[in-house]
C-alpha cells in the first residue's frame, strides 16, 4: 500500500526539487531574514540586556502564532537550544474556553556564552477528550519573533514524515507515516524545505509512551508532560494540587508557583 497520495507525492517532488538547490535556497532564506531581523539574527540570538521581560502577555499564549519568515539556524544550534536548563519566567496564564484549556509560560535561560535566552511553553488541551492535547516549545530569538522548537501531539491523525536520519526521504520507500503520541522537532532542513510550510518539521512517534499509555490511559497527559519536561530541558515542578489526570484550569496552574523566577529585565538573569 502506498502512503503517499497524489497531493503529497506532489508535495514530496517540490521537496526533491528544493533540496537539489539547498546552499542556494538557504542562503536566500538567510538573506530574507536577515532583512527583516537585522544582519546578526544568526549570530547573537540572545535578549538584549535590557530587554523587559515584565511587558511579555497572555496575548502569545491565547491567539495562534504562525512563524512567517524562515530561519534556518544549524542543527547544532537547535540542539543547544533544547538542552539548556529553562525556567518559568514572571507569569503563569490560563485560559478556559469553551472546549480548550490553555496554559502558557515564558521561560528563561542562558546561552552558552551565559547570555539570556527567550522561549515560551505552552500546553492546549482538549476540555472532554483529556488524552487530545498539544505540547510546545518555542524560541524567541533576541524577542524580534518566534519560531517552533518542539511540539508534541497526543491524539491526532498520522502524520506524514518526510525525512530520515535528519536529511530528506531518498525515495517514498523511505517516508513513514508517525502515529501519535508523536514529537516534532525543527531542523535546519525543515526551515529551508519547508519554508512555505513552517509549521511542517520532522516527525517521531513515541512507542514507549504508547506502550505507558496503555498500561494506565488516565496518565496519557502525564507520562507525555514528564518526557517532554526531561527532554526540552524545562525545570518546573507539576502543581501537587492537580488530580491524577492533571486537570489544570484557571485557578489551578500546571505548574507550582515555586518555580516561577521574577525577573524585570534579561539583564537580572545573567547575573
Amino acid at each position: 500500500m502506498e502512503i503517499l497520495d497524489k497531493r503529497y507525492k506532489k508535495i514530496y517532488q517540490k521537496l526533491v526539487e528544493r533540496n537539489n538547490v539547498y546552499l542556494n535556497l538557504k542562503h536566500k532564506l538567510e538573506k530574507n531574514a536577515k532583512e527583516k531581523f537585522g544582519d546578526d539574527i544568526f549570530i547573537r540570538y540572545e535578549l538584549d540586556p535590557q530587554f523587559d521581560l515584565s511587558k511579555l502577555d497572555e496575548k502569545f499564549f491565547y491567539s495562534k502564532v504562525v512563524q512567517e519568515t524562515s530561519l534556518p539556524y544549524s542543527n547544532r544550534i537547535f540542539d543547544e537550544l533544547i538542552a539548556t536548563e529553562k525556567y518559568p519566567v514572571t507569569n503563569y496564564f490560563n485560559l478556559n474556553t469553551d472546549d480548550k484549556n490553555v496554559f502558557g509560560t515564558y521561560l528563561i535561560a542562558k546561552s552558552k556564552n551565559g547570555k539570556p535566552l527567550l522561549f515560551a511553553f505552552s500546553v492546549v488541551r482538549d476540555k472532554k477528550k483529556k488524552d487530545n492535547f498539544s505540547i510546545k516549545l518555542e524560541f524567541s530569538p533576541q524577542g524580534k519573533t518566534w519560531i517552533d522548537i518542539l511540539r508534541l501531539d497526543s491524539n491526532d491523525s498520522e502524520h506524514i514524515n518526510y525525512f530520515k536520519n535528519g536529511k530528506l526521504a531518498k525515495s517514498e520507500e523511505e517516508i513513514t507515516l508517525e502515529p501519535t503520541p508523536h514529537i516534532h522537532k525543527n531542523s535546519e532542513e525543515a526551515q529551508v524545505l519547508f519554508f512555505d510550510r513552517l509549521q511542517d518539521s520532522p516527525t517521531k512517534t513515541l512507542p514507549f509512551i504508547e506502550r505507558k499509555i496503555q498500561g494506565n490511559i488516565k496518565q496519557t497527559f502525564k507520562y507525555c508532560l514528564e518526557y517532554f519536561l526531561r527532554y526540552s530541558g524545562l525545570n518546573a515542578n507539576i502543581n501537587p494540587n492537580l488530580n491524577e489526570n492533571l486537570e489544570f484550569g484557571f485557578n489551578n496552574p500546571l505548574f507550582d508557583y515555586s518555580s516561577l523566577r521574577f525577573y524585570s529585565k534579561a539583564k537580572e538573569f545573567s547575573k
